[in-house]
């Protein structure tokens, strides 16, 4: 397994895929709160970071090679040369800091999108758009539940 050091570049190309998870920004009217009553904090961290190899998931994503990605998928659960990402998130309760719900997720590009996978970062921006449509819709449900 290759481990790659994090620059500052590669954090902020991750950041940017973080605030463009949705036009308005993912949090939207949920990020401008004091702690107190009713207010959740959120917390998370993305790990597990691997870009995808572009010219080499192509020339695995046909025979001969397919085969060769198929069985390490079968194997690992990961197809060759994919991206990949996994995230852990916490909500606490802002006043007492008790953990209302945990999360962990981990994603991995596959060889049928061939737009995300010709790109560096293409599988894994859209990992962190899929957690992101999540968390809100999470939001909004918590949000609606306790309004009623």
């Amino acid at each position: 397994m290759r481990a790659f050091h994090l620059s500052t570049i590669l954090l902020w190309t991750l950041s940017g895929c973080i605030a463009s998870a949705s036009p308005s920004g993912f949090l939207g009217d949920y990020s401008d709160f004091e702690p107190g009553p009713g207010v959740m904090v959120v917390r998370a961290a993305i790990t597990d970071v691997v870009p995808t190899r572009p010219l080499l998931n192509l020339a695995t994503s046909v025979p001969p090679a397919r085969g060769a990605s198929m069985a390490k998928r079968v194997i690992t659960g990961t197809h060759l040369f994919v991206g990949r990402v996994s995230i852990e998130a916490e909500v606490l309760d802002s006043v007492t800091g008790e953990r209302l719900v945990a999360y962990v997720d981990r994603a991995a590009g596959g060889k049928m999108n061939p737009v995300r996978g010709l790109t560096t970062w293409g599988q894994v921006k859209a990992a962190l758009d899929d957690w992101a449509a999540k968390l809100r819709q999470g939001l909004d449900t918590a949000h609606s539940e306790s309004a009623d």
